[in-house]
């Protein structure tokens, strides 16, 4: 066998300055090395990132848009991403 390893460094902050608004964002890291040389060619460090808006409206409907990027190697995935989620609560 040979030895490998991963590491994963993650921060998130989150702010609510009042009832019916609150923003959130983080950022997150993963790299790894192996014994092996192969492994270490076929592995490459991740990078994530997202910051959300939460809007609540008439206390029971809310609204998160999100935006995020995601990093995986140089060519194999840069993924940018955008949306909103929706919902009732009771």
């Amino acid at each position: 066998m040979f030895n490998s390893s991963a590491t994963e460094i993650a921060a998130l902050l989150k702010f609510k300055p009042c009832n019916f608004l609150g923003f959130e964002g983080g950022v997150g890291i993963i790299f790894g090395n192996h014994e092996f040389e192969n492994y270490d060619k076929w592995f490459h460090n991740t990078l994530a990132w997202y910051f959300q808006i939460e809007l609540n409206v008439f206390e029971i409907l809310k609204f998160t848009p999100e935006i995020g990027k995601y990093d995986y190697g140089p060519y194999s995935g840069r993924y940018f991403y955008w949306g909103i989620n929706t919902g009732i609560e009771f």
